[in-house]
């Protein structure tokens, strides 16, 4: 690791999949927002219980994927995600949520996080699509 990335504040992480240079044969790593942008998408894609050596992390998504798309499965979806980040993300503020239902293509919600990084003040979004029946 070069002096650069020791020097980041928002932290460094090997980038998510992992990569390797093929010139140094080093992880290829990531700084800053990306890294922040690269935990809220690994967050998203694992299941609660999935990791054995950290079984808390994650979220529990997957028990509402059954249930009927209304505004009470939105508030729910919701408040799950503000615990999970608010557990898992603390470098971040959630600061809204929108959940929708892709028209084109069924089973498919997008998760739309609008969100500021606390130490730089910046304000970004992220969109994820969760997939209620995976293929």
């Amino acid at each position: 690791m070069n002096t650069k990335e020791k020097s980041t504040f928002l932290g460094t992480g090997w980038h998510f999949p992992i990569k390797f240079s093929a010139y140094t044969k080093d992880v290829t790593m990531v700084s800053n927002a990306e890294c922040i942008v690269q935990n809220i998408r690994m967050l998203l894609s694992t299941r609660q219980g999935e990791r054995p050596m950290y079984p808390e992390y994650g979220h529990q998504l997957y028990i509402m994927i059954f249930e009927t798309m209304d505004q009470t499965l939105i508030y729910r979806v919701k408040e799950h995600l503000e615990y999970i980040f608010m557990i898992h993300e603390p470098r971040i503020t959630l600061e809204d949520i929108i959940i929708e239902e892709k028209e084109d293509y069924e089973n498919i919600i997008l998760i739309d996080l609008h969100y500021l990084i606390r130490e730089s003040n910046t304000r970004t979004n992220l969109v994820f699509p969760y997939y209620l029946i995976e293929k």
